[in-house]
C-alpha cells in the first residue's frame, strides 16, 4: 500500500530577516512536510539550516524534541525553533 500525498500550497520562498537574528539566504528544498532555506544567523556569525512548515501540517512536535535532546556527530545540531506568522520554524 502507499501512503496517500498530502497537497502542499505553492508559497513564495522566504525572504528578509527572521527574529531579528536569521537572515534567509536561499531556499535550499521543498518537500511534503514544509521548506528548507540557508540562513546566517547575524549574533554569532554562522550559517544555519532552517526549516519551515505549516502549522496546520502534520509535522510532529516529536521532531523539534529530538534534536533538542540528541546530540551526536553525524547529527546537525538543535539552535532554535519558534513559530511566527503561522509558520514553525526550526533552526539546526
Amino acid at each position: 500500500m502507499y501512503a496517500k500525498a498530502r497537497k502542499v500550497r505553492n508559497t513564495e520562498p522566504l525572504k528578509g530577516l527572521l527574529k531579528d537574528r536569521y537572515k534567509i539566504l536561499s531556499r535550499i528544498g521543498k518537500g511534503l512536510s514544509g521548506e528548507v532555506y540557508k540562513g546566517k544567523d547575524i549574533l554569532s556569525d554562522r550559517f544555519v539550516a532552517i526549516k519551515v512548515s505549516e502549522l496546520s501540517s502534520n509535522s510532529k512536535e516529536s521532531e523539534y524534541e529530538f534534536y533538542k535532546k540528541v546530540q551526536h556527530k553525524n547529527i546537525v545540531s538543535y539552535l532554535n525553533n519558534f513559530i511566527e506568522n503561522n509558520k514553525r520554524y526550526l533552526v539546526l
